[in-house]
């Protein structure tokens, strides 16, 4: 069965040393051991990952197996998620069949009910996946847990997986933003303990008031509280719901940075990893790895990612608002930086992707004349429609071989009578197009 590089991406997140521990949603968690399905909805910055990281540790200090996968865009095909989630498996004590395809779906799912020990699966940043092959996998793997057996799910947006069935025959247990905000006594205990500080009663009401709980813009507020040290009036000036929150603390702590640690956090905002050699790449000047050290030692936003980094997504969306309005001509330099340094990687699929968001249509074009065969072989067929149809079909034009590739895409995951919408013009259908799929055509691994 094939794999593929998941990178860090079954080791589960260290939990903070400035993480509040939930113990009452913990001690919830733990005490519905029937549950199959264990959701938690809640927008970004609620604490999802690091609670689902606590609950981990409680089970495995119980001696209960778990493992972890955490999930990205590029798992919203059937045939990566799939490769993923063998290797999740893997460390359950599920062992992969040797078949693919659906054969070797089924034998996967017959060795997960037969498995004999109770285990823990959790799936985080789960908002990624909305195909419809991808969640069928995953309603089908919950109605294959043997007994003692659950998976759990972080979300920003609620999952497809047959929430109501599994609600009224009581295998469903759910957190939701409500009951992940933090308490007054909570947001008191979290001052206290990761900065140090004590406000006054009124204060502290004033402030749990305007963050509603929030825990992301509690911890900003931490920050910038430590800083100014002057409790009742940054209070009194603290407004605005939770985007005006996130961005005017985000703005706060930018505006503390030298100018040329600003350009890093502008120039490498439009990374999902942070990492040194990358973004030497989009930063000139070099020494990467001392900034990323720095900003992390000075609470900027910045989580430890497998030997590398990641902003905190509030952070990070911010700062490429920042970036397209301070700097909008420096995008497409950017994005190709980004793209020939994955290229150099041999990693040509983040190269397309930031060759797209770019914007340079020729650029991707060319970087899927050289690799678009290669994920038609390996049955990538989602993926590569995601590109072709983020770019005009004009620049496929006096391109067969990439018309093909698209005609074939299409065919797999719109149905046959589509593949004829990918000519650049009428009448110019390539006569290397057959009329009807060949007999055996070539299949995503498990779709």
């Amino acid at each position: 069965m094939s794999r593929v590089y998941i990178g860090g991406k079954l080791r589960p997140p260290s939990i903070t040393s400035d993480h509040l521990s939930r113990r009452r949603l913990a001690e919830r968690f733990l005490a519905a051991p029937g549950a199959r399905l264990t959701v938690l909805r809640a927008p970004s910055g609620f604490g999802k990952t690091m609670l689902m990281a606590e609950c981990r540790e409680a089970l495995a200090a119980q001696g209960l197996r778990t493992a972890w996968l955490a999930l990205d865009n590029a798992d919203n095909d059937a045939s990566r998620f799939a490769a993923g989630l063998v290797q999740a498996l893997a460390e359950l004590g599920v062992e992969a069949p040797e078949g693919e395809g659906a054969e070797g779906w089924l034998a996967l799912l017959d060795r997960l009910a037969r498995h004999g020990s109770a285990f823990a699966l959790f799936l985080d940043d789960f908002e990624f996946i909305s195909d419809d092959a991808v969640l069928s996998l995953v309603r089908e793997l919950i109605g294959a847990f043997p007994p003692g057996a659950r998976l759990v799910v972080g979300s920003r947006t609620p999952p497809d997986l047959g929430l109501g069935r599994l609600r009224a025959q009581g295998l469903l247990q759910e957190f939701d933003a409500g009951d992940l905000r933090f308490s007054g006594p909570e947001t008191a205990e979290f001052l206290t303990r990761a900065r140090g500080l004590r406000l006054a009663a009124e204060d502290l009401a004033r402030l749990q008031d305007k963050t509603e709980g929030w825990p992301a813009a509690v911890r900003l507020a931490s920050i910038a509280l430590e800083r100014q040290g002057e409790g009742s009036d940054f209070v009194a000036r603290f407004s605005g719901s939770d985007g005006a929150v996130a961005e005017y603390l985000a703005e706060d702590v930018l505006a503390a940075q030298p100018a040329e640690r600003v350009r890093f956090l502008l120039r490498t905002s439009i990374l999902r990893r942070l990492d040194p050699g990358l973004c030497d790449a989009l930063h000139p000047p070099g020494g990467s790895a001392a900034i990323l050290e720095a900003l992390a030692a000075g609470n900027v936003l910045l989580t430890p990612d497998d030997g590398a980094f990641r902003y905190h997504s509030l952070f990070a969306s911010f700062l490429r608002a920042q970036l397209a309005r301070r700097m909008p001509e420096e995008l497409p330099d950017l994005h190709r930086a980004a793209a020939r340094w994955y290229l150099a990687q041999g990693r040509p699929a983040p190269a397309i992707d930031h060759a797209i968001e770019g914007g340079d249509a020729a650029f991707a074009a060319d970087l899927l004349g050289r690799h678009a065969r290669g994920f038609l072989e390996q049955g990538r067929m989602r993926l590569l429609t995601r590109w072709f149809d983020a770019l005009d079909p004009a620049v496929f034009a006096g391109r067969p071989e990439l018309q093909l590739v698209r005609a074939w895409a299409l065919c797999f995951t719109r149905g046959p009578r589509r593949r004829g919408s990918c000519w650049t013009r009428p009448g110019s259908r390539p006569t290397l197009i057959p009329r009807s799929p060949p007999r055996r055509a070539p299949r995503a691994s498990w779709c």
